[in-house]
């Protein structure tokens, strides 16, 4: 059963789609496969410097990770390359803090 089927039976309602009033501006790009995490890491920072992240001007760029160590070193990396750059996973160590509202604060100031 489709969504447009459920909610026309559960709340009797129809479902008309919307066209966008602009075109979609994001660019899909083919999946990359590296031979190593160095490899991927070393990438990784190589794109976040092209689209100038960590500059005044510059674009913020949201890294997600799998791990809080694999986050930390992605934020060494980073610092090594001289890119300003904010973990909003730095807190966790910290139980006694209460987390969402840290990282909420976190995310308003950038």
């Amino acid at each position: 059963m489709s969504d447009a089927d459920e909610l026309e039976l559960t709340y009797a309602l129809k479902v008309v789609p919307i066209p966008t009033a602009l075109p979609i501006a994001r660019r899909d790009y083919p999946d990359v496969a590296f031979k190593t995490r160095n490899s991927a890491d070393e990438a990784l920072v190589k794109e976040i410097k092209n689209v100038g992240g960590g500059k005044e001007g510059g674009r913020p760029c949201l890294v997600g990770t799998t791990s809080v160590a694999q986050s930390e070193l992605i934020v060494a990396k980073l610092a090594e390359s001289g890119i300003n750059q904010s973990s909003l996973m730095r807190h966790q160590r910290m139980p006694h803090v209460n987390q969402r509202l840290l990282r909420r604060q976190e995310e308003l100031e950038l």
